[in-house]
């Protein structure tokens, strides 16, 4: 039962931990561009762990370890998107602060936040802010424009390594989006692409950790 309890606490105290790094000053940055390549890794680890709980198990407790290890990624996956929820405010007030010279109280830039959402999304709640921050990811109308997009502001050799990271993790789901929504038409609501295609990847990770552990 503790080796269970284990199984689901350690991936997720690691990616809130990551998350909540995110928005410390001056090291944030690296947090930010290093934690979608370490939530890979815990993907991966997630299906090997799984594989090797799995051996000499009987068919139906292999079952169901394989879908307690299904619900390990699906909490995992969602955990930046939590602490995102309750960081974004922080980040919003510092935006505020640094190009309008007015602090904001906490509760005062999630107030700010929560409106925003409730224009572009009409929710404020934390699936909202999941969408929408995939949205924003997917907005540009180009290839073009969205790799210069990245550029913006880059003035240093971190801006330019996070921007090179960005492009590089966001490519496929901006194909996607512009086949899916834009051409197709399937989808009116973009984030819902980001937002599935992530989800994809970290369940096909798990997988693949899960075959590679195999014998």
């Amino acid at each position: 039962m503790v080796a269970l309890l284990l199984f689901l606490l350690i991936p997720v105290a690691v990616q809130v931990l990551v998350s909540f790094a995110a928005i410390i000053p001056y090291v944030g940055p690296i947090f930010q561009w290093l934690g979608p390549f370490l939530a890979f890794f815990i993907f991966f680890h997630i299906g090997q762990h799984a594989s090797d709980a799995a051996k000499g198990l009987t068919p139906a407790r292999r079952t169901l370890l394989l879908g307690y290890a299904f619900v390990v990624c699906t909490c995992t996956f969602a955990v930046p998107y939590v602490a995102g929820y309750y960081t974004y405010p922080v980040k919003v007030g510092r935006a505020i602060a640094t190009s309008q010279h007015v602090d904001l109280t906490y509760g005062q830039a999630s107030n700010a936040v929560r409106g925003l959402l409730r224009k572009e999304t009409g929710s404020d709640g934390l699936i909202a802010y999941a969408i929408y921050s995939e949205r924003l990811q997917l907005s540009a109308d180009s290839y073009g424009k969205y790799v210069g997009a990245q550029f913006e502001d880059v003035d240093d050799l971190g801006g330019f390594i996070g921007a090179l990271i960005n492009i590089v993790l966001h490519t496929i789901p901006m194909l996607l989006k512009w086949a899916v929504c834009d051409k197709l038409k399937w989808v009116a609501e973009a984030g819902f692409v980001g937002f599935g295609f992530w989800y994809l990847v970290s369940v096909v990770l798990s997988y693949l950790g899960y075959r590679a552990a195999e014998p």
